[in-house]
């Protein structure tokens, strides 16, 4: 809805040791390869009620697992890929993890090749989205994030880190600070 984010990380913009940078992007000319040890730290970017996330994947197999993005470090929310829970879990559904509180699985597969994937928060209220289509709500606990938002891992210890390698990919995260409505 023309809103600009509290913070975008474009991926293949930031020289942050660990990830592979690749040309095969979504969008731009750089996407981000994760190989489960390595992860981008930003600042928090909200801590806000409302908020939403997104990203381009490009997942290779339907049998994957680990976080795409995640704002806020302790009392995070974070968006990813596995069966019911990111943490060695493989499998191809859309999953939220209300650190400490809920794991969310829209029981939904992202599907192989290019998507972009997305959670917003009103209150209490999420909704899951699939190249923009909402294929999922979900009601219920809400945290409030505090210190840094990570890309490629839940948690800046490695917890739930993304393996994505090969063809996957991860490109053009970003956190707003508001709920978006398309």
């Amino acid at each position: 809805t023309g809103a600009s984010p509290a913070v975008v990380v474009s991926v293949g913009s930031v020289g942050v040791g660990g990830p592979i940078f690749t040309t095969s992007s979504k969008l731009g000319s750089h996407a981000g390869s994760f190989d489960g040890s390595s992860w981008i730290t930003t600042p928090l970017v909200t801590n806000s009620t409302n908020m939403s996330m997104m990203a381009w994947v490009n997942l290779e197999t339907t049998s994957e697992f680990g976080t795409f993005i995640q704002a806020g470090n302790a009392n995070g929310i974070g968006l990813g890929v596995g069966n019911t829970i990111m943490e060695n879990d493989p499998g191809n559904n859309l999953i939220m993890h209300i650190v400490d509180i809920a794991w969310v699985s829209t029981a939904i597969a992202i599907g192989t090749g290019w998507h972009q994937v997305a959670v917003t928060r009103n209150a209490g209220n999420y909704k899951f989205y699939i190249d923009g289509n909402n294929i999922y709500n979900y009601s219920g606990e809400q945290s409030t994030p505090t210190t840094n938002s990570n890309i490629g891992a839940y948690n800046s210890v490695g917890g739930g880190n993304l393996t994505l390698s090969g063809g996957n990919l991860l490109d053009e995260a970003a956190i707003y600070n508001i709920t978006l409505s398309s």
